[in-house]
């Protein structure tokens, strides 16, 4: 009886422990503290008064948007993530304020955006996470004005102010490395495959000033606007 009893005690203190042992390693991939990652998608504008008063379509001024990021947990649901970012784009428009004259614009913008995360595990594989915070912004602003033979230029740089939310979901493509004769820490570093919503909110005050010489009122300009990207996360 007593050997019998020892019996069972091992064995569910053995199966105790494999089950618990399969977690860990089933989840360990989830638990890696820091991450980079590579963005590329979209920047999708909003209309301002700049865009208004200058008869430009903000869809016109939507175009290639890239992100790269350094990512640190402070918890297993907390974290803080620093994308820096770039994009650029440009529009023009033509009988403007009046018939036969043109516009163009020309926006090249850098931005810091550290992020606040939350992360909700869905299950084993893909991961849901939600955050926001500022957005710093070094902005230039390029506009052109022609009306017949004259040609009026402004170029300006903004450093600018902002703040974002975003949402997204990652999958875990890759959990666990192939075996190798290395070991396991050198090449342990879990890929996720990511696609992320960003809104930004970041507005340049009289963004044209240049182009009124103090005869009207300059116009405001939103830079920010709906970001959609894809990457790749590299979890260690």
């Amino acid at each position: 009886m007593f050997l019998r009893k020892v019996l069972f005690l091992t064995l569910g203190l053995l199966f105790t422990v494999s089950n618990v042992l399969y977690a860990v390693e089933n989840d360990r991939h989830l638990r890696k503290k820091n991450a980079l990652s590579i963005k590329l998608g979209g920047i999708f504008f909003q209309g301002s008064n700049f865009t208004d008063y200058w008869k430009i379509d903000a869809q016109n001024l939507s175009n290639f948007a890239w992100e790269f990021a350094y990512e640190r947990k402070i918890s297993s649901h907390i974290g803080i993530e620093f994308p820096l970012g770039s994009y650029s784009s440009d529009a023009a428009s033509k009988n403007t304020l009046i018939f036969g004259d043109s516009f163009m614009v020309d926006i090249k913008n850098v931005y810091l955006s550290p992020t606040l995360k939350g992360y909700f595990p869905l299950n084993n594989s893909f991961v849901f996470y939600g955050g926001a915070g500022p957005d710093f912004c070094y902005t230039e602003v390029d506009c052109t004005y022609i009306i017949g033979a004259a040609t009026t230029h402004s170029s300006d740089e903004f450093f600018a102010l902002g703040v974002h939310a975003l949402a997204g979901i990652e999958y875990y493509f890759i959990k666990r490395p192939a075996r190798t004769s290395c070991p396991d820490k050198v090449f342990d570093a879990p890929v996720s495959l990511l696609l992320e919503y960003k809104y930004s909110w970041v507005e340049i005050d009289d963004a044209d000033k240049d182009l009124f010489l103090g005869l009207g009122s300059a116009h405001d300009l939103q830079i920010g606007g709906h970001l959609v990207f894809v990457g790749l996360r590299w979890h260690y």
